[in-house]
């Protein structure tokens, strides 16, 4: 078999989703396929408006790790097309800086849980210990 005659859609059936499922993605509860990453621009002309198809951002598949918590997207292309041709689809500066924000709060969020329970654990040693010697 020519890889280089195989279409995009070619490739994704016969190599790209089964190799999905043998990675162990259940294909009907997180994988995703034509999956939109932006909606795209609309025009307005007047009273009229409608969306321009060719402005709407779509991966080829989207991996859930659950239903609302998707992990990653996979971009395919047919063998004719150079990698550089592959558009890497990345979330706005502002939204990428939201996100390094949310992450390093919830750092610090577990750094205080991870100092309050060993405190908790310390205290627990020190009362465990009091009520032994008490005992006795």
């Amino acid at each position: 078999m020519d890889k280089k005659q195989l279409s995009e859609i070619d490739i994704c059936e016969k190599f790209i989703s089964p190799a999905i499922v043998r990675a162990g993605w259940s294909i009907h509860d997180q994988v995703f396929r034509e999956y939109p990453l932006r909606v795209g621009r609309v025009t307005v002309r007047g009273n009229k408006s409608h969306r321009d198809q060719s402005t709407v951002l779509r991966a080829d598949y989207a991996l859930f790790y659950k239903s609302n918590i998707p992990i990653a997207v996979v971009e395919v292309k047919d063998n004719n097309k150079s990698i550089s041709a592959t558009p890497i689809p990345l979330p706005s500066y502002a939204e990428q800086s939201r996100i390094v924000n949310r992450v390093n709060e919830l750092r610090r969020a577990c750094s205080e849980l991870r100092t309050s329970i060993m405190a908790s654990a310390a205290l627990a040693e020190k009362a465990s210990l009091s009520l032994i010697t008490q005992g006795s």
